[in-house]
């Protein structure tokens, strides 16, 4: 500091004008800094505000589809139960929770239906439920699988079922396995043999021989491939059997 106060005036201004230009170009990237700051406010504003209105269109078009296959849901519970004792059924979405179901019990609103209807309510609620997303499918021309879904169904509701097949997916692939023997049968009646193939499978025997297709359908070939291992089970085949064929017996 006392070296410097000997200093010649031309290198005292030299130093004070490189302070100046330091300062100044700090000056400016302050300026440059705040400009940043500036376009990632605005751009933090417009990721939000997008994805506002992105977030809003889905619920816009997932109130749209809920309200469509709610629809459909309600169409088909009217086939499968006529009675009134069900209605308004739609898919509700509440707060901070996953798709739930709503539906009126005898009047009397149910926003938890699976803790106060039956098996049997709940089971067609379900296969309402997937069968109405699966017309939704329609223009895809996929398949339709129901692999025994009519388990706690009783007899009448078994009838409603190829009911609502007919009317609603008459156009398209349906496959329908069943182990109940019984309803077999009655589907063989109530199906158009035209447009349906009905077929069974032999009891499975070893990995060699694998499923095979029956080679008959009346299911007596079924009891004789159980008679030396399943002797009860052949007796309840035979029985089953016997009883399918008896009004062709009678016609002839």
């Amino acid at each position: 500091m006392s070296a410097s106060k000997d200093t010649p005036p031309d290198v005292q201004q030299l130093n004070a004008d490189k302070q100046s230009v330091e300062a100044g170009s700090a000056i400016f990237e302050a300026m440059e800094l705040d400009g940043a700051e500036e376009r990632i406010k605005s751009l933090v504003l417009f990721l939000e505000s997008l994805e506002n209105e992105i977030r809003g269109e889905i619920k816009r078009q997932s109130e749209k589809v809920m309200g469509e296959i709610s629809g459909d849901i309600r169409g088909m519970w009217s086939i499968l139960h006529p009675s009134k004792e069900i209605q308004e059924i739609e898919l509700i979405v509440p707060a901070d929770k996953a798709i739930d179901i709503g539906l009126k019990f005898y009047g009397v609103k149910q926003n938890l239906p699976r803790l106060t209807l039956s098996e049997g309510y709940r089971n067609s609620l379900g296969l309402c439920i997937f069968l109405s997303m699966a017309k939704r499918e329609s223009q895809k021309d996929r398949p339709i699988l129901l692999d025994d879904v009519v388990v706690s169904f009783d007899r009448n509701h078994r009838g409603m079922l190829v009911e609502l097949l007919e009317k609603e997916f008459s156009g398209r692939q349906v496959f329908i396995l069943t182990h109940d023997r019984d309803w077999y049968i009655e589907l063989r009646h109530q199906l158009d043999g035209g447009r349906w193939t009905f077929k069974a499978l032999m009891p499975y025997e070893n990995p060699e021989t694998g499923i095979r297709w029956s080679a008959k359908s009346a299911g007596f070939d079924d009891a004789r491939a159980q008679l030396d291992g399943y002797p009860d089970s052949a007796a309840t085949q035979r029985e089953r059997s016997w009883r399918s064929n008896l009004p062709y017996s009678l016609s002839t």
